[in-house]
């Protein structure tokens, strides 16, 4: 889909340019509502620990074009709203909503814990990319280069196959479509 406007980035570090997640409401109310399309988000799972959200986007004939799906913890400050705005911010990427350079789907407060996590211990650091991994593996895969000084071989190689696990569930995914 080509879009009808470029979308707004911001930085979240030396070499890295998200799109925000409210750019992409922005753009989905410009060119989208006016024609009908509508947001939904559902709990799916939510316990002492998580909180998981699906958030779908439908057109106007009330047919699902594209969903998401985040993740937080409860015990986080606005857990549910952070998780509501991951899931939509998901499904607008899946329906098109993206820029040409963007090569992953990370909301700020994840890029801000991954960024807060560089110079953590090798056991936090290790934590922080696998909680990471089913959120967004590319950008996990661009770190293990730059913390493999503080990761143990095991951690790597886990990292590697959880890493190419979630490729091999895009690849299925993408192929059933």
């Amino acid at each position: 889909m080509k879009l009808k406007r470029k979308l707004k980035k911001i930085s979240i570090g030396r070499d890295k340019l998200i799109v925000p997640w409210i750019e992409r409401l922005n753009y989905f109310n410009d060119y989208f509502r006016p024609s009908g399309y509508t947001l939904e988000t559902d709990v799916i799972d939510m316990n002492d620990s998580i909180i998981v959200m699906i958030g779908r986007v439908y057109n106007s004939d009330r047919i699902m074009v594209a969903d998401g799906v985040a993740h937080k913890k409860t015990n986080e400050p606005f857990s549910f709203q952070k998780c509501q705005s991951g899931a939509l911010n998901r499904a607008l990427f899946i329906l098109g909503i993206v820029d040409s350079e963007e090569d992953s789907i990370m909301d700020e407060d994840e890029a801000s814990e991954l960024q807060r996590n560089k110079g953590s211990s090798g056991s936090d650091i290790f934590k922080s990319m696998l909680a990471y991994v089913s959120v967004d593996y590319n950008a996990v895969e661009k770190r293990i280069p730059a913390n493999k000084s503080n990761l143990t071989n095991e951690q790597i190689k886990e990292l590697k196959y959880l890493i190419n696990s979630e490729k091999s569930k895009k690849a299925i995914a993408q192929a059933s479509k």
